[in-house]
């Protein structure tokens, strides 16, 4: 999300001042290993983005044993996807690199993308 902040807002203070909270709270969390969930929404919808709860099974399989995809999401997951999908990449090495799935599951859904 930081990306689409700093497009929007061109400063973090201006950003943090969106979603109503101190900036040393968004300083604090861009080192931090997790983030409330109010923190979390608030800072998205400043942004124009919507948090959504989907069922851990997906269309295209499970991701592990809990069935999230992934287990944790970190920080440097979350950049890791934004940078891809930002790329216009449709190779499938590409997003299987980037994928927690089986690649004999996800593979069929990233040739029909291309197509």
């Amino acid at each position: 999300m930081s990306r689409a902040a700093a497009l929007r807002f061109g400063s973090d203070a201006a950003w943090a001042r969106a979603a109503g909270l101190p900036k040393e709270t968004l300083s604090r969390l861009k080192t931090a290993a997790s983030c409330d969930l109010r923190t979390l929404a608030a800072l998205a919808q400043a942004i124009g983005y919507t948090l959504t709860a989907t069922p851990a099974q997906h269309a295209f399989g499970d991701a592990g044993p809990s069935g999230h995809m992934p287990e944790r999401f970190d920080r440097r997951f979350e950049q890791m996807l934004l940078d891809l999908i930002t790329s216009g990449d449709l190779d499938p090495g590409a997003w299987l690199d980037a994928s927690p799935l089986q690649a004999s599951r996800f593979l069929p859904m990233l040739e029909q993308a291309r197509a």
